[in-house]
């Protein structure tokens, strides 16, 4: 069902509409009920309310994200988007390499400083192997990046 709404957002692109409101709400209505009585809906077989309990949400949550697209702030988002498997994979490495510092039991200061020492090591070696200029043109479909044929 997911799947179905999913198409239909991304190929319809909706604006907020109070019936998408109502309907998500309706949807996530059983699961909130679930979680008043102190209880969860089944999920193994995943029942109606645990299927549908995310609804809101993740309403909510496409249109929080259309929101923050538009704005030029969250361009340096879009590039970890676009190389995910590069800064999932780096971050790793540097994580697994430093484990046995035990920097995450020092403090969450110090392990949030060093979650953005490796964002910027992952973003400076990112720029290394990338052409950003290209890749956003190309995202854009701007110019022409073919080889020229003999």
């Amino acid at each position: 069902m997911y799947f179905v709404l999913g198409i239909y957002f991304a190929k319809n692109r909706p604006a907020f509409k109070v019936l998408h409101l109502v309907v998500a709400s309706l949807a996530t209505m059983p699961f909130v009920i679930y979680l008043i009585q102190g209880k969860y809906p089944s999920r193994f077989p995943p029942s109606v309310p645990w299927i549908l309990g995310a609804m809101l949400f993740l309403y909510g949550y496409y249109h929080l994200a259309g929101a923050v697209s538009g704005s030029k702030y969250m361009e340096w988002l879009a590039a970890i988007g676009r190389n995910s498997l590069f800064y999932l994979l780096v971050s790793n490495i540097i994580i697994f390499a430093l484990k046995s510092s035990g920097f995450y039991r020092i403090s969450p200061v110090f392990a949030s400083v060093l979650f953005l020492v490796v964002m910027v090591i992952i973003r400076h070696l990112n720029g290394l192997i990338r052409d950003p200029q290209r890749e956003k043109a190309q995202a854009y479909g701007i110019g022409q990046f073919e080889k020229a044929s003999p």
